[in-house]
């Protein structure tokens, strides 16, 4: 706290530590200042306004982010996130606009504020000269705006983008957020997404099955469905070990499906050990993440150690995954044992 609030030096740039990091360094310096005034809209906004006067792109993109932040969840007659956030969606600077659009989601998620559709709506349809990174970006908040409503408008607009995207547009790694985010609008509605699957159907892109996958394990999350569990294991039976994106979606939406219930649990718990054992690397990599999706705030004295094991392996994407799936099972748990594995 004391590396980011020491007033004396803000505008030293030599001896500020938020200028001691380089690009994407410096926007998590500034945005992490969200994370320190969470909920204290006063005192988090009063902080973050003196990083909107300097000139670097990257400062004044952090500051939006962390602007979303200490407003998550918070509900204000005045709206002071939403009045700064809309400001900055029209920006010169890229990093900027799609900072602004990542805190607009994070600020209102669950809010289903009709005044972010109407930002959000125009560069998610938007074709000609716009960037796919913040269409992906202005899809996934219109998600977690308006999770679990289905709403038709928005899921009719991100299905259309998604149908008219360029090729380019559908290799771009961004573009499954913009999945995600239809999948969100879906979450825990079973047949209610019946429709819209047979539309991303229709998308003959790699893409279009992903999407499929990912809005199944949405609309199903957290039912325990045997039938579609099963499914998402016959998606894992195939042997791949390149283009197999669609099996990674596949066994995180069984976890999904399996959060809740322990019977169900026990039994995914025995399926992904027979994944870790007899599957290719693709879906090796994702195993941490669906064990942490499992027990996540719940850091099980097995699972722990499967974890602490996989963090050492030599693939480093799995010990990446194995580190993140760590915080997550302990996240807000104050666990000691895990944060002396951290250490």
């Amino acid at each position: 706290d004391k590396l980011l609030l020491d007033d004396t030096n803000i505008s030293n740039t030599s001896s500020n530590w938020v200028f001691k990091n380089k690009d994407h360094g410096m926007i998590s310096a500034v945005a992490s200042l969200g994370m320190i005034y969470l909920w204290n809209i006063d005192e988090g906004f009063s902080q973050l306004d003196k990083y909107f006067h300097f000139t670097d792109d990257n400062v004044k993109a952090g500051a939006c982010l962390g602007i979303g932040i200490v407003a998550s969840g918070i509900r204000n007659e005045s709206d002071p996130s939403l009045a700064i956030l809309t400001e900055y969606l029209d920006d010169k600077a890229h990093i900027i606009r799609l900072n602004a659009i990542i805190g607009l989601g994070i600020a209102y998620a669950g809010s289903r504020k009709s005044e972010v559709l109407e930002q959000l709506i125009p560069v998610v349809s938007a074709i000609d000269g716009s960037n796919i990174i913040e269409v992906s970006f202005a899809a996934l908040s219109l998600g977690l705006v308006f999770v679990g409503t289905c709403n038709d408008e928005i899921s009719g607009v991100l299905i259309q983008r998604l149908m008219e995207a360029s090729d380019t547009e559908l290799n771009s790694w961004s573009i499954k957020y913009l999945s995600l985010g239809l999948g969100l609008l879906y979450l825990g509605k079973t047949d209610k997404s019946d429709v819209m699957i047979e539309a991303v159907k229709t998308i003959e892109h790699s893409i279009g099955k992903y999407t499929e996958i990912l809005l199944d394990s949405c609309a199903y999350a957290g039912t325990g469905n045997v039938l579609k569990i099963q499914s998402l294991l016959r998606i894992c039976n195939e042997h791949l070990t390149e283009k197999a994106d669609h099996q990674i979606v596949a066994v995180l939406g069984i976890a999904l499906l399996s959060i809740g219930d322990e019977v169900t649990m026990d039994m995914t718990m025995r399926t992904i050990d027979h994944l870790q054992h007899y599957c290719e690397l693709p879906i090796k990599r994702v195993i941490p993440l669906a064990l942490s999706l499992l027990y996540i705030s719940n850091p099980n004295y097995n699972i722990i150690d499967q974890l602490s094991r996989l963090s050492h392996d030599q693939d480093s994407i799995i010990s990446q995954c194995a580190i993140i799936g760590l915080g997550l099972i302990s996240c807000g748990t104050n666990n000691s044992r895990i944060a002396g594995l951290l250490r």
